[in-house]
């Protein structure tokens, strides 16, 4: 019984895995780098909400406009402080150039001396329409709390 919840569950997987094709390998080559904006790391010493900003810098070397709709960040491992957010934007990003924004989100500081300059491994998943489709473009940074 055990082995066929296991293949059942291979199956499932490799489907999934298949039928994600948002993440086309013709996607254009965008790129999206998410700085922080929070100056001072003495606030995360204590654990708890916090309220993060950050610099979201789209580039776009190809010759048609794109939309940015969505960006879903999430931190992953340990770090200064946790973060999952999801925010629908309505960004537009001219061919050629390059677009950014502000945003503000909303994060958990881990709290105490350690945590407080411990870098922080972000995921970033950005959600795009274009002239060609809707593509994905994911990526993911080492962020390093001020001191």
């Amino acid at each position: 019984m055990h082995s066929r919840v296991s293949v059942v569950l291979a199956i499932v997987f490799a489907a999934a895995c298949a039928s994600s094709g948002n993440n086309r390998s013709d996607s254009p080559p965008v790129t999206v780098q998410v700085t922080p904006l929070n100056e001072r790391s003495d606030v995360y010493y204590f654990s708890g909400p916090i309220a993060l900003q950050f610099q979201v810098a789209v580039a776009n070397p190809t010759n048609e406009t794109l939309t940015l709709r969505r960006l879903e960040l999430q931190t992953f491992g340990s770090g200064a402080f946790v973060l999952r957010s999801s925010s629908p934007m309505n960004v537009t990003v001219k061919p050629k150039g390059t677009t950014t924004v502000t945003i503000s989100v909303w994060g958990r500081a881990l709290g105490g001396f350690l945590h407080s300059n411990e870098p922080v491994s972000l995921r970033s998943t950005a959600y795009f329409d274009g002239a060609h489709g809707g593509f994905v473009k994911i990526s993911q940074e080492m962020l390093q709390p001020a001191g």
